[in-house]
């Protein structure tokens, strides 16, 4: 591919990662939680293949994708990795630079450029392409983006990603923070080499070379400098001097390769020369000096100063036997080994041994048995809790290497110990219980609650306190009707309610008394009432029908009342009609004057023209109309009232309309209602026609008369306009209600407003009780009080409803991450604004004024007190059955900055040090055991080299290599050896049947001679191997096999102890079919594979001096488990005299050279492996809707229950647990208990407050219907 072919791909190549990186964004920006609308499947795709990596050297990157198939799916469509991390090959090209080169032949503003990379960017384009031209003033981002995996900056491993730079650790991996420690270790701690600094001078007076200072092989980040010595050369050569520079001839300053090894040599005209190698010496070298010439008198010698790195060399060294774990019935001792540091002896972490640590080296000590001692096994206790009572059994016992032996009481001397003993006294679970809280409501019925939990003896949460459980909240009534505010003359209670408080049942709620309808004697007054509904979620008052209500006693709406005896000339009885009263037959009307014997009988006589009767005056023809209305008084509640108040004469006629003498109605009385031409009459007239309702219900109010149009011919009260021409009269006006008023509260003073906006209150501060005896004059009389105490007092009233500007709103800081060491804390911020109601609403972060808070930031930038530091537990040290997990423990200290400093370890406190080990099991281990095979094997062909197996029958030809394996399972590196009859076979590599390394036998080249019994012994485990060499010509396995071995009488041992040898003939034989029929050759039987046995044996082996003798061990026992899976095993060890005979072991022990066996040893069973025991759980704490329940879980033996270390358990597997939920299911509502439980559910359902569990209680029929059609 030319050039131009491949900048053109380049260029697509960076269009198209544009637009690949443009796709991952909007990926990742649409995460979500995976969810799944297909029964739990995944909506993704699987992944598919990686890509082709973006580089082909330096280290590029790789991606997978997927794709969402349905719904919504959360987490990445792309994923990456970083490939080809190694170097490039010396002279490729810079990859940023070949990015610009492809645009070499696109016309950039009309010309074509020569564009290279340039270096230095700042950090927010040092992902961008930019590119200067070549021999022009010109630099340019040629593209948005660079390609996936060219390094952000020159020398920096860190990577552009979709235009953006990821730090890219020494380890390679995406926003990886490991770097290579001064030791070249990615993410070492600098602990695995040694800084080795030197100065030497140079002692040589002649010309010539000298060997200054060793180098030794793994050495590396050498810097040498000769701070002396113009006339010398510095340089470096192999140990064996093949290679090197500046040994005879001075080298120029470059780069040099000696002995495979990469180095720099520098000498200035007037510098000190020096060299540096920054690898790893594989070989051995020399720093040398070479003289040009003797050193002349006064010249000073050549001083040269160094430092470079070798790795630290750490060996495993066995420690000083330990103490014996047990005072008696055999104990053991241990030799372990210690890490140590090579150079300075000092014992280090096990951790820096690189090797597997060797197995621990165990005796035993202290076989004698131990002193008997009494022992209790003690029964179950009475009671779990409280304090019960434990009886015990109560036996001697004596522990002895053979076991524990239990003996008569009188072997126990000291006294024995009590049978009965108190157990479990922890006090049992018990219910704590909190105070009530207030109630829930300030009117209406509301909720107390209070917290009820079972806590046991260490105040922690528990299940097993006695039934029944104390209830957690309880109804409280607060004797206060809820009342809802509105802006009508009925007055709603509102004022000192929380709104998440002011939700109740459906309540009535009544206005103030209305003024009794008459001044004087006996009238009535009316309040209006209403049912009202309080809803929470918008603080509003709803109305609902007065059925709502119908639960509770309808207040009353209208009573009578008295007011004070009315006067005799006071009287006044009207008869009022409207004109729809026209149809009545007889209207009658009365008028009384001061005179009470002055009658007007006629209709000519109703009117007295400009007289005013007892202060009413009555309208003259020609007096003008007054407006329309204007003669009409007080509020409509008060005409109502009143339409029959008393004035201060009293009128009364008869009328019958059917009379002649009646009013007649013809042309000339007209429809407006004026009297005829010719008398001149009124029909339609102004009169008082009461009063209306008393300003004040007490101390001194006023009300004024009510003036109206009458028809005077029914008397019935008709529109104002027809009395436009008759003439006013005056209003009067008049005192009422002057009784002093009852007691009442009387707010003083009131504190501001309690907030400057979103909705306050302000509180009374001063309350008096007072009587108000005139409203007029304010005159007031102060009470104590009590007169007031039955009066409900004064309550807050709210102020400054109106909206707050937007503010933020921070959260406590959350602790902080570390208590030193520099960590961070975080605290929620929000934009928050309260409405004009008080309620708190969140708005968006932009409403708020200036830049939000700080989420998180620094906190403990102290440094940290000395503390242990632990790495993760190695392997275990075993591959089967027990072993031990080691790990680091250092010394360290995280100082302010959140950096760590490794210190000396007698800084920090030893008692709080970690462990450093763990035990460990790993699967069974066999039973130790020599693998065998029981076959036979017969040559056939001349074959090099034939592999068997101990246990085989082997006929082999001559000249034949021949190795037999020896396979030991079960023992850690076992030492095996080989016998052929009583001789041990050697190992030796001149000889040619010999024992090798692995536990094989080697024959080099079979001969005849070779043929015999073969013994393989490891340990106290043996087993044979059969062999029979003949030559090739001699073996015909089709031949019939009619040839056998006898075997005679053992002869006498030629020695009684000590070990002698024994003898027997081994003759083959001939037989037929009438019997055995002669002796033949020794070849006819080995002709026919048959193996010869054994002719000699070894015989009383035993020393004639006493000795010990032991039996076969017992089964693994795990009665005693001196460790995890480990048990113990016995034998007899008996003492034997020379005669053979049994004697007491002291003929034993007196001989100095005897050891004792050991009569017990350890051996791994199952028994000995713990595990956890529990009980059966405990009754459920809740029937149904969730509750707990909790059982005992102990650490115990297998076989003998006995508790053990919950270590061990822990070591073996995490232990059950010891609480568990249980029935998690809903409490089951039956249809027919599933009802509405208030009156009001049809008004719960239209302000959708269902969501709310008191009503998902109390309405629950409702709700569920709801629920059932939503779905």
């Amino acid at each position: 591919m030319d050039g131009k072919h491949s900048a053109t791909m380049i260029r697509r190549i960076l269009q198209i990662g544009i637009c690949l990186a443009f796709f991952i964004i909007v990926s990742n920006a649409s995460e979500m939680n995976e969810e799944s609308s297909l029964d739990g499947e995944s909506p993704w795709s699987p992944w598919g293949n990686w890509s082709d990596c973006s580089r082909d050297c330096g280290g590029g990157i790789a991606y997978q994708r997927r794709e969402c198939l349905y719904g919504t799916c959360g987490g990445s469509a792309v994923k990456y990795r970083t490939c080809n991390t190694e170097s490039c090959d010396e002279g490729t090209s810079d990859f940023r630079n070949r990015q610009c080169e492809a645009f070499n032949d696109v016309q950039y503003n009309g010309q074509v450029y020569t564009w290279t990379s340039v270096a230095g960017l700042p950090a927010d384009t040092e992902c961008s392409l930019v590119c200067k031209a070549s021999g022009h003033n010109l630099t340019e981002t040629l593209s948005r983006h660079v390609l996936d995996g060219t390094p952000c900056r020159e020398g920096s491993r860190d990577m552009c990603l979709n235009g953006t730079c990821v730090p890219i650790g020494c380890d390679y991996g995406f926003n990886s923070t490991l770097s290579l420690d001064q030791c070249l270790v990615c993410g070492g701690d600098n602990s695995s080499c040694k800084l080795q600094t030197r100065r030497k001078i140079s002692t040589r007076e002649v010309a010539g070379l000298e060997e200054l200072w060793f180098l030794p092989k793994g050495s590396f980040s050498i810097k040498i400098v000769m701070i002396t010595g113009t006339r010398s050369l510095l340089g470096v050569k192999l140990e064996d001097g093949s290679d090197g520079i500046n040994q005879r001839i001075s080298a120029p300053s470059g780069y040099y390769t000696v002995g495979g090894v990469d180095l720099e040599y520098r000498r200035k005209r007037k510098g000190r020369p020096s060299i540096f190698i920054p690898g790893s010496l594989d070989k051995n070298f020399w720093i040398t000096v070479t003289r040009m010439n003797s050193r002349k008198a006064g010249e000073a010698p050549d001083k040269v100063i160094f430092q470079y790195m070798t790795p630290v060399y750490y060996i495993w060294r066995l420690t000083d036997w330990s103490t014996c774990s047990k005072s008696c019935s055999s104990g053991f001792q241990e030799q372990t080994w210690a890490c140590h540091d090579k150079l300075t002896g000092e014992v280090v972490d096990e951790s820096r041994c690189q090797k597997k640590k060797p197995q621990e080296q165990r005796r035993t000590c202290n076989v004698h048995p131990c002193p008997p001692t009494w022992s209790v096994t003690w029964s179950e206790c009475s009671s779990t809790c409280g304090g019960g009572v434990q009886e015990g059994t109560v036996s001697c016992k004596q522990e002895g290497p053979e076991g524990v032996s239990y003996l008569s009481q009188e072997f126990c001397h000291y006294p024995m110990p009590d049978s009965i003993q108190s157990c479990n006294t922890e006090p049992c679970p018990q219910w704590h219980i909190t105070n009530w809280t207030e109630c829930s409501r300030t009117c209406g019925v509301g909720v107390r609650f209070r917290t009820v939990e079972c806590l046991d003896s260490q105040r922690e949460v528990t299940s097993g306190c006695s039934l029944p459980h104390p209830p957690r909240e309880t109804p409280c009534l607060t004797k206060v009707v809820c009342i809802a505010q509105r802006h009508d003359p009925i007055e709603y209670i509102t004022e000192g309610y929380h709104h998440e408080d002011l939700e109740s049942q459906p309540s009535y709620s009544f206005s103030n008394w209305s003024s009794c309808s008459v001044s004087c004697g006996v009238g009535k007054r009316t309040r209006d009432v209403a049912c009202r509904l309080f809803v929470s979620h918008d603080e509003t008052f709803l109305d609902i029908p007065m059925s709502e209500c119908s639960y509770q006693d309808m207040p009353i709406s209208e009573e009578q009342c008295e007011m004070p005896p009315c006067g005799t000339n006071m009287d006044m009885t009207t008869t009022r009609h409207t004109e729809s009263d026209i149809a009545d037959e007889t209207t009658t009307f009365g008028m009384t004057t001061s005179d009470p014997t002055e009658t007007l009988n006629s209709p000519s006589e109703q009117y007295v023209t400009g007289v005013r009767l007892d202060g009413i005056h009555h309208i003259q023809e020609d007096q003008p109309q007054p407006p329309r209305g204007s003669h009409k008084q007080g509020s409509k509640s008060g005409s109502r009232g009143n339409k029959h108040a008393e004035s201060s004469l009293s009128l009364s006629f008869d009328v019958d309309l059917d009379s002649e003498s009646s009013f007649s109605v013809d042309s000339e009385y007209t429809d407006e209602g004026y009297g005829s031409a010719s008398t001149g009459d009124q029909r339609y007239v102004w009169q008082q026609t009461g009063f209306n309702d008393c300003s004040s219900s007490c101390a001194g109010g006023t009300q004024e008369s009510m003036i109206e149009c009458i028809d005077t011919l029914n008397n019935g009260v008709v529109k104002d306009h027809r009395c436009h021409r008759s003439q006013p009269m005056e209003r009067i006006r008049r005192m009422c209600n002057e009784q002093p008023c009852p007691s009442e509260w009387r707010v003083l003073i009131s504190s501001e407003c309690s907030h400057t906006c979103g909705r306050g209150f302000r509180y009374p501060r001063k309350v008096i009780c007072l009587r108000v005896i005139d409203e007029r004059t304010e005159d007031v009389l102060p009470l104590p009080d009590s007169d007031c105490e039955n009066l409900p007092r004064p309550q807050p009233t709210s102020c400054a409803n109106f909206e707050c500007p937007p503010y933020w709103v921070m959260n406590m800081w959350s602790s902080c991450t570390e208590v030193c060491g520099r960590g961070t804390r975080s605290r929620m911020v929000k934009c928050k604004q309260v409405l004009g109601n008080g309620q708190e609403v969140e708005r968006p972060s932009t409403s708020c004024p200036g830049q939000p808070p700080a989420e998180t930031e620094t906190c403990n930038e102290i440094d940290c007190s000395p503390s242990w530091l632990t790495g993760e537990f190695s392997e275990c040290s075993s591959t089967c059955g027990p072993g031990q997990r080691v790990r680091a423990v250092e010394c360290v200290q995280v100082l302010a900055d959140g950096s760590t400093d490794m210190i000396d370890s007698s800084l920090c406190q030893p008692e709080t040090k970690p462990t450093a080990t763990q035990p460990c099991l790993m699967a069974v281990c066999f039973e130790p055991r020599i693998v065998t095979n029981s076959t036979s094997y017969v040559q056939n062909d001349l074959e090099g080299k034939i592999f068997l197996t101990v246990g085989q029958r082997a006929t082999m030809f001559t000249k034949t290599s021949l190795v037999v394996r020896c396979l030991v399972e079960g023992l850690h590196k076992p030492e095996v050896q080989w016998l052929k009859g009583p001789i041990i076979i050697p190992r030796n590599n001149s000889v040619r049947v010999r024992a090798i390394t692995g536990g094989s036998l080697k024959f080099a080249r079979l001969e005849v001679i070779d043929s015999g019994v073969y013994t393989c012994n490891a340990g106290e485990l043996s087993e044979d191997f059969y062999l029979t060499v003949v030559p090739p010509h001699q073996l015909a396995p089709d031949v019939e096999r009619n040839y056998l071995w006898t075997l005679g009488e053992w002869s006498e041992c030629t020695a009684t102890c000590d070990g002698g040898i024994r003898r027997r003939d081994v003759l083959c034989q001939h037989v037929n079919s009438r019997g055995i029929d002669g002796f033949s050759a020794p070849e006819r039987c080995a002709e026919q594979g048959l193996f010869k046995p054994l002719d000699a044996e070894l015989c009383n082996r035993h020393r004639c001096s006493p000795h010990w003798v032991v039996s076969s061990w017992s089964q693994c026992s795990g009665v005693v488990c001196p460790g995890l899976g480990i048990g113990t095993k016995t034998r007899d060890v008996r003492c034997m005299n020379s005669s053979g005979v049994y004697v007491s072991g002291v003929a034993c022990d007196s001989v100095p050279e005897l050891i004792r066996p050991s009569n017990i040893s350890r051996c791994h069973t199952d028994l000995c492996i713990p595990k956890w025991h529990h009980s059966s759980w405990d009754q459920c704490s809740a029937t149904c809707g969730g509750g707990t329940r909790k059982r005992r879980v102990l650490c115990m033996y297998r076989n003998t229950k006995k508790k053990a270390d919950t270590e061990l358990c822990m070591s073996v597997t995490d232990p059950p647990p010891k609480f568990e939920d249980c029935n998690m299911d809903e409490c089951a509502v039956q249809q027919s208990e599933c009802t509405d439980e208030i009156r009001y559910c049809s008004v719960v359902l239209k302000v959708n407050s269902c969501d709310q569990p008191h009503y998902q209680r109390s309405c629950c029929a409702s709700c569920s219907r709801v629920a059932n059609t939503i779905k």
